[in-house]
């Protein structure tokens, strides 16, 4: 007789040499004994079982999962059985919590453990569900089903929830292996077993997974005619809609979401999927609400899959897109800190933080935006230093060919020795472009790279020698390292990201330059670390500055507004000067920073009326290099403390007469266009 608590492992394997050293590491000091059945290894999978002291069996192959399963549950010798799969793994505190409820097993003749099918980057569960694990051995339970197999549980034995979590760690040649397979076995069993669901609805999602969208469209619109288990149900109306989602009939794909919310509105997974229709879309309100519905849904009490990034980040990540999308910074940052608390190490996700922070000026940056690209190693005063890489100095992580900011919103692009490690010529270029895109009217950039022509040169008239004693390169080897770029990568970044893939000399970089709407000041020669350098001196010219009228409130149609600021705007306009007028915007500012951060975008902001508002919002714009104008006119001509504070925070006080201009002269400089807006 066994020990009432004895405890067996049963194993069904082929080929697994790769995982099952893994598998049975993770299990020391669990089991009584391993049982191992063999479907026919031709690799070293049964030494492996035998080294760990496990019993091995041979089973001839038949095509059905469930014939050999009951094979290894038969050879079991303990009052227990658990099974797992040779890719499966049991953590360090899910192996301790198994050792702990070992001596406790009698309580229920089954116990089900958690599932973590599968693992994001930052190996958190994405995928998981219950299963049946340990099983009391003299109750003879049984597998059926010869693929997507399941233990037949009577309906008159006790059950316990575990704790306990088995992980599975598929590896890319277990998923190779499997391909076609599983579309073939599922064929197969259905042929024998027509009517049976849970064939059919297993079908259908193999047939998704292996791109045969179609044919898994019918086949669960035909099982959701019956349907049989409820969790499968819900499950089959998710990978429905995702069928027609992935055939671009998106209409199709709200009607089958929406179809499983009716039939289980718990589900997260239909409202982020809807969710991310709109959001594909650009319909930022319509996904809003989606994602908000995801995001305060919790994960439902089932024993069905749940796909949980779906409960967690992903409507939050989303939530903060749209919402910065809607321009309402603050909610933005909010739901970017909720989906950090799931994935704190996330690149992306902490590149937000700090764009977003920006944003909401808490890290100080009403100021002018200057970025120091390829900054690793190289921070420099008085700019946002940013690389590819994180590490010494480095406050974002940019690509240096995809600048994070809106058109004409940078005041000055420096970057020293970075521009050659783009991944192609044409990258350079077009980093170049995205440069001359991001930058102001006026916009300065200051760049610095490798002479092309001088390192060749350098590298024909160098010596070819061997090194001496202590010589970390000959002179020729440094030149040909310069112009191939094989340069160790420092602690913060790998080797590849100090690898040169391209090359300039002052010719090429000016048409470049100019070719992008650059003025070049000046292109001249420079000592750069060693290596012959380039170093350019260049203004964004090809841009007009723009202008934003901004009234308090109003019709933009009113007889002074359209004299002194609208008619003026649009000739403006017709003469391609960005010119805008911003009305009523205290109905959507409800601070200065939101206005501000309306504002900000242009080179000069004409303000007509004056209060504590527009004072804070001029001061943040010269803090961020924005020229403001006070429209000082007859209106005003009562100098409140309210006009007064802020004529002292304009760059200048735009007076139509000689007489006003007499007044507001004492709070700073001011200039005369007698009717000016009227001409």
């Amino acid at each position: 007789m066994p020990h009432a608590t004895s405890l067996s492992l049963a194993l069904i394997v082929k080929n697994e040499q790769e995982t099952l050293p893994r598998l049975l590491d993770s299990i020391k000091g669990c089991f009584d004994e391993i049982v191992v059945v063999d479907t026919g290894s031709s690799d070293d999978t049964k030494k492996i079982a035998l080294s760990h002291g496990a019993r091995v069996y041979d089973f001839e192959w038949i095509d059905d999962f469930s014939a050999a399963r009951n094979d290894s549950f038969s050879k079991v010798t303990s009052a227990w059985t658990m099974w797992m799969d040779a890719d499966d793994i049991l953590r360090p505190e899910d192996r301790d919590k198994l050792i702990a409820l070992k001596p406790t097993l009698g309580k229920a003749d089954a116990y089900l453990m958690t599932y973590n099918y599968a693992q994001d980057d930052f190996d958190r569960p994405i995928c998981q569900f219950y299963r049946h694990r340990i099983l009391r051995t003299s109750l003879n339970i049984r597998w059926e089903l010869p693929i997507h197999e399941h233990l037949v549980i009577p309906p008159n034995i006790s059950q316990a929830m575990t704790n306990i979590v088995i992980t599975h760690k598929r590896t890319g040649a277990g998923a190779a292996a499997d391909n076609g397979r599983n579309v073939r076995m599922l064929r197969t069993a259905l042929k024998a077993r027509p009517d049976n669901q849970r064939l059919k609805f297993y079908l259908a999602k193999e047939l998704f997974n292996e791109m045969e969208r179609p044919e898994s469209i019918r086949l669960f619109e035909e099982y959701l005619q019956k349907g049989d288990w409820h969790e499968n149900q819900v499950n089959a109306h998710f990978w429905l809609a995702m069928g027609y989602w992935a055939l671009k009939q998106e209409e199709k794909a709200i009607d089958a979401a929406m179809r499983g919310i009716r039939l289980d509105p718990r589900w997260a997974e239909f409202y982020s999927m809807i969710g991310q229709i709109y959001y594909d879309r650009g319909d930022w309100g319509r996904a809003v609400q989606w994602f908000e519905i995801a995001a305060a849904t919790r994960i439902p009490e089932t024993w069905g899959t749940v796909l949980t990034d779906n409960y967690t980040w992903v409507p939050r990540d989303r939530l903060a897109k749209c919402w910065a999308e809607l321009g309402d910074w603050s909610k933005a940052y909010q739901y970017n800190e909720a989906a950090l608390r799931y994935r704190p190490t996330d690149k992306r996700l902490l590149f937000n933080r700090l764009y977003l922070r920006d944003q909401l000026y808490d890290r100080l940056s009403a100021r002018p935006v200057r970025l120091n690209l390829g900054s690793g190693g190289k921070p420099c005063s008085g700019y946002r230093n940013a690389d590819l890489y994180m590490g010494l100095g480095v406050e974002f992580q940019m690509d240096q060919g995809n600048i994070p900011y809106d058109d004409s919103m940078v005041h000055a692009i420096r970057s020293e020795h970075a521009l050659e490690h783009s991944d192609s010529h044409y990258d350079a270029e077009a980093a170049i472009q995205e440069w001359a895109r991001a930058l102001r009217y006026g916009g300065r950039l200051h760049l610095m790279v490798p002479d092309l022509d001088k390192c060749c040169a350098s590298f024909v008239a160098s010596e070819d020698r061997e090194r001496k004693d202590g010589e970390r390169w000959t002179e020729k080897e440094w030149y040909k390292y310069t112009i191939y770029g094989i340069q160790r990568g420092q602690a913060h970044e790998p080797d590849a990201g100090q690898y040169h893939r391209t090359g300039f000399t002052k010719p090429q970089l000016k048409r470049l330059l100019e070719k992008a709407g650059f003025n070049v000041e000046s292109i001249e020669n420079y000592d750069g670390w060693g290596t012959p350098s380039i170093e350019v001196h260049a203004v964004q010219s090809a841009k007009q500055p723009s202008i934003a009228w901004a009234l308090r409130g109003g019709d933009v149609n009113d007889p002074s507004t359209r004299i002194r600021r609208l008619n003026v705007s649009s000739r403006l306009s017709e003469n391609g000067v960005k010119s805008a007028v911003i009305v009523n915007y205290t109905q959507e500012s409800q601070n200065a920073g939101a206005l501000f951060q309306k504002l900000r975008k242009y080179d000069v902001v004409v303000f007509s009326f004056f209060g504590d508002l527009e004072r804070q919002a001029m001061d943040l714009l010269q803090l961020s290099g924005v020229s403001t104008v006070a429209d000082y006119n007859e209106d005003l001509a009562d100098l409140s403390p309210e006009v007064a504070a802020c004529l002292q925070s304009a760059s200048i006080i735009v007076c139509c007469s000689k007489e006003l201009a007499k007044r507001a002269e004492k709070y700073g400089r001011t200039m005369v266009i007698v009717d000016a807006y009227e001409t």
